[in-house]
């Protein structure tokens, strides 16, 4: 019988560290649950599978946890404005600094103002924009939109197709980095969820409620800062590895984004009464098999329409 995991450097990265960091946060509430019903069971016994089944809680709500650090959702409109607002201050001296007008901007810090630059997304004017709250939604943007602003293509649709052109030792190399960027941001929230768990603990050992094996209510109060701060510097030590894999994505794009041959799906779009003739460039052929094969839309009369209303029409 084929497990459902293998014991890969992966399977560390992105189940076992972030799934034994919360465990050990949780195990007192687990450990108390199980003295209620009566029934006890050794340390091993509860721990491990708790790891497993934490660790396989985080790669199943990968796309929640990306949404919240991007800023994407889940955040409340205050925030966001606010935090939205604190980057657009950050692109604006960064700006600054890279032309050399402000007081830091000089020599060298100029020099690292212009490659922190490149964290920010690029618009159709080649201006940098602020898209999200986070530096993290704004970096992950910034190469996620490389690929339709140089080639043309979605890079969520189109990554899913190149993903298969690749070799197995190229796929497992990005599958590595990826993992290891995804493992960061795992055990960051295990941290702050940790730090919760510590609030938790605290105010209910204040009316008289005792966790097994968990120190007193001021230690718990310790422990959840200390969660936070460790959090926090987790999640700004990823940036680094995020734009990293940003790099090898973008790369992907560059040399694998020609091997995508959509002319067929073109053809039968002009076919339909499209405006994009088969011989047009790339750019205009990968936007128009995107639209058509993810929303059933088409570019007719220079006007998009979808195909339910062109039978209808």
């Amino acid at each position: 019988m084929k497990l459902p995991f293998d014991f890969s450097l992966k399977f560390i990265f992105r189940s076992v560290l972030p799934g034994f960091v919360l465990a050990l946060a949780l195990y007192p509430a687990v450990t108390k649950a199980l003295s209620l019903t009566g029934k006890t069971l050794s340390t091993e016994t509860v721990f491990i599978p708790l790891v497993l089944i934490l660790g396989w809680l985080f790669v199943v709500m990968d796309m929640s946890i990306y949404m919240l650090y991007e800023g994407r959702r889940y955040w409340p409109d205050f925030l966001w404005r606010a935090l939205h607002k604190h980057e657009q201050k950050r692109l604006a001296r960064l700006q600054s600094e890279s032309k050399g007008t402000s007081k830091k901007g000089k020599g060298a810090r100029s020099i690292e103002a212009l490659v922190e630059l490149r964290d920010f997304p690029v618009n159709e004017r080649f201006e940098y924009y602020v898209k999200y709250p986070t530096r993290l939604g704004n970096l992950l943007a910034a190469y996620e939109d490389y690929a339709s602003r140089v080639y043309g293509m979605d890079s969520t649709f189109y990554w899913y197709r190149i993903w298969l052109k690749l070799d197995k030792d190229l796929r497992e190399e990005l599958d590595t980095q990826q993992a290891i960027a995804d493992s960061a941001i795992y055990v960051s929230l295990s941290l702050f969820l940790s730090a919760v768990l510590g609030l938790v603990y605290a105010c209910t050992q204040a009316f008289g409620v005792h966790w097994t094996g968990g120190p007193g209510g001021g230690a718990m109060l310790g422990f959840s800062c200390g969660m936070v701060l460790a959090g926090y510097v987790l999640y700004r030590a990823s940036l680094h590895i995020h734009a990293q894999f940003g790099e090898l994505f973008k790369s992907t794009f560059d040399v694998y984004s020609q091997s995508i041959n959509v002319d067929q799906v073109v053809c039968d779009i002009y076919e339909m009464g499209g405006d994009v003739l088969p011989t047009s460039d790339n750019r205009q052929k990968y936007r128009e098999a995107w639209r058509y094969l993810r929303y059933f839309l088409i570019k007719k009369n220079g006007k998009i329409v979808r195909l339910s209303e062109m039978d209808n029409s």
